[in-house]
């Protein structure tokens, strides 16, 4: 399950969440965490446990009902998944604006234009 493979305290998940960074997370952690949300009853039944009974629970439920606790918890976790799968294109974005730079240099530099003219000289001569 998704709280296993994190290695943090129910609490220090929360604590990350709250602000909303994806990075320490990751696109795994919030995409286990849309498909393992509670459903109505699920949550109505979290909501109903006591305060001091939730130490009680086991890490996932405990997390889980403190989770709810937040306002538009699932709305939430849905901004975060898809803030996250389209952080990746924009990185993309980036790459390829460097690359096409590069390229734009090497058609422009003469002595690029030199060295490849004496390499198709070269090949010509090889040819023969």
């Amino acid at each position: 399950m998704f709280f296993k493979n994190t290695k943090k305290s129910p609490d220090e998940l929360l604590e990350m969440i709250r602000p909303g960074s994806t990075n320490p997370l990751g696109l795994q952690f919030y995409q286990s965490l849309k498909e393992n949300l509670p459903n109505t009853d699920e949550a109505n039944s979290l909501r109903e446990i006591l305060p001091e009974e939730l130490k009680k629970l086991s890490p996932t439920e405990y997390f889980l009902s403190r989770l709810i606790s937040l306002p538009h918890y699932a709305l939430w976790i849905d901004a975060m998944t898809t803030m996250e799968t389209i952080e990746i294109p924009v990185k993309i974005t980036s790459h390829l604006q460097n690359i096409s730079n590069a390229c734009d240099l090497l058609m422009t530099n003469e002595s690029f234009e030199t060295f490849l003219r004496y390499v198709l000289h070269v090949g010509l001569f090889m040819n023969k």
